[in-house]
């Protein structure tokens, strides 16, 4: 597959596979990653590090040669690949799934082997469960409430009508809109930018010439409590600068949604 990838790009497969592997990580950041995912989740999901720490409880309460067995060495991947995510800007609670349900299963293995105290450790699990369950109602409900599919049609019929291209964080509105995606991941391409600075230049041009027709982003690039979104995560320096200094602000939608056109046509392209 990777050979036959290789010659259908010309090489071009390899280069940016290579590229994204690394996902922007390097010795300060191998480092500093344990502090970036104890951050992430007393912001955004306290909860997580109680069952780290359930599992890790039951881990060191095991034998040394219970170290080798399936579940311990699963529990021990997870946590070390966690760990290795979060070497990148902008990693968020998501990328706890896999860890959290290994802590679990550890925890109840451990009992089931009566390795555990039986009743401490159930009462200790349902407890962690009850309160995890409880931080979180509070965060699911209004994400529950957002219809995707509703908001990407809002967002294309805002962009289905204009000419030339279009810049759009979310490559799915533009297929919507029956245009190609300039970009089909911005948070990758902030990573690969940062080893080929070439890219970033090119696309500081285009902005520099005003070249998109319209450019649509999940979040208002002028708003200064956020700089990191556009800056660290997705797009990366210098976009947020050029932007704001190419484009104006036309559409600002409640669920965050921007839309912006070129300072020097404002909404005058909007015929096909």
């Amino acid at each position: 597959f990777f050979a036959a990838m290789y010659w259908a790009t010309d090489g071009r497969f390899w280069r940016s596979f290579t590229a994204c592997a690394a996902s922007g990580a390097d010795a300060q950041t191998l480092l500093t990653a344990p502090v970036a995912m104890l951050l992430v989740s007393l912001r955004a999901d306290p909860m997580a590090s109680v069952f780290w720490l359930l599992a890790a409880a039951a881990l060191l309460n095991t034998p040394r040669s219970a170290w080798r067995e399936l579940p311990a060495l699963a529990f021990l991947a997870a946590a070390a690949m966690t760990l290795l995510i979060f070497t990148s800007a902008g990693i968020y609670v998501n990328h706890f799934i896999d860890l959290h349900i290994m802590c679990v299963a550890i925890v109840v293995i451990e009992i089931s082997r009566r390795r555990l105290a039986p009743n401490l450790g159930r009462t200790m699990l349902a407890l962690a469960a009850m309160l995890a369950l409880a931080a979180s109602a509070q965060v699911m409900r209004p994400i529950d409430q957002i219809n995707h599919r509703d908001r990407w049609a809002r967002q294309a019929q805002l962009i289905k009508q204009t000419r030339g291209p279009v810049l759009c964080e979310n490559a799915v509105v533009p297929v919507l809109a029956g245009k190609t995606p300039v970009m089909l991941d911005p948070y990758m391409f902030a990573i690969v930018a940062q080893q080929f600075p070439e890219l970033a230049d090119d696309l500081s041009a285009r902005l520099d010439r005003q070249e998109f027709s319209r450019i649509f982003l999940l979040m208002n690039p002028s708003d200064a409590a956020h700089p990191e979104w556009f800056d660290t995560v997705y797009f990366g320096k210098p976009f947020r600068e050029k932007l704001l200094s190419n484009y104006r602000i036309v559409a600002n939608q409640g669920d965050g949604d921007c839309l912006l056109v070129p300072r020097k046509n404002g909404l005058a392209d909007d015929r096909d």
